[in-house]
């Protein structure tokens, strides 16, 4: 069953956080910086890195929800020019995040001519681009959910999952009932945990070679899995392969 998504009422400017998820994301952020003042200044940035960032739209998850490939990564990174970008993409975020169906993935359509945050992900699908006919039909079959939707430099797990969690677990729960082929790129034992049967999903591929660099390369997927992907990006077809 598609639960009723939370990403509806998340605000239009900042600070973009979900009502729901306000006291969680706020215990997380006290908790860095209360270590923060009790450590060395090098120590106490490490953990200034970590601090989840609210003003640049939150990204819980990009691609279409009924897509044949599902990307488990940890949650959307920081930079200082991400300020910009989301500037310009606003609408799109906003819409990807609210939709009930999904939305193709902004980062890499043609018609989106950033080249920073663009290519961060273009880097890291073109091979599978260049399989299934270009950016553009990738966008529409590749579904990224990430463990959580708020940006931060550096990922740190919460010590409690925050309620919009939920919505992204159910994401995967209806891709494995849909014969999906999952990637769980990074954050495997926190997915496995929340998401009950995952870790012996007959259509799961566990882990990346690199799972740091996120790379959906022939290399890094390794070729077998690599080739069974392509196939599926391909049929599009609701049987794992």
């Amino acid at each position: 069953m598609m639960l009723e998504n939370p990403w509806k009422y998340l605000p239009q400017g900042a600070d973009y956080v979900l009502p729901i998820d306000a006291p969680f994301v706020a215990a997380h952020n006290d908790n860095h910086l209360h270590s923060a003042g009790e450590e060395s200044e090098s120590k106490a940035q490490d953990r200034r890195d970590h601090l989840l960032q609210f003003h640049i739209p939150p990204v819980p998850f990009l691609g279409m929800f009924n897509a044949p490939v599902v990307l488990l990564l940890a949650n959307p990174g920081y930079a200082d020019s991400d300020v910009a970008y989301f500037d310009r993409v606003h609408d799109l975020a906003i819409e990807s995040a609210q939709s009930d169906a999904g939305t193709p993935i902004y980062p890499i359509l043609s018609e989106n001519e950033d080249e920073d945050y663009k290519g961060w992900w273009r880097l890291r699908t073109r091979e599978l681009a260049q399989e299934v006919g270009g950016f553009d039909e990738l966008a529409e079959r590749l579904l990224v959910v990430e463990l959580h939707g708020y940006h931060s430099k550096k990922w740190s797990a919460p010590l409690r999952n925050f309620p919009s969690q939920e919505f992204g677990f159910n994401l995967v729960r209806q891709a494995m009932d849909r014969d999906a082929i999952i990637i769980a790129a990074r954050c495997q034992h926190h997915w496995f945990a929340s998401v009950p049967g995952l870790r012996n999903y007959e259509y799961l591929i566990p882990a990346l070679s690199s799972p740091r660099s996120a790379h959906l390369s022939r290399t890094n997927l390794k070729p077998e899995n690599f080739e069974r992907v392509v196939t599926k990006l391909k049929s599009g077809n609701s049987t794992g392969l």
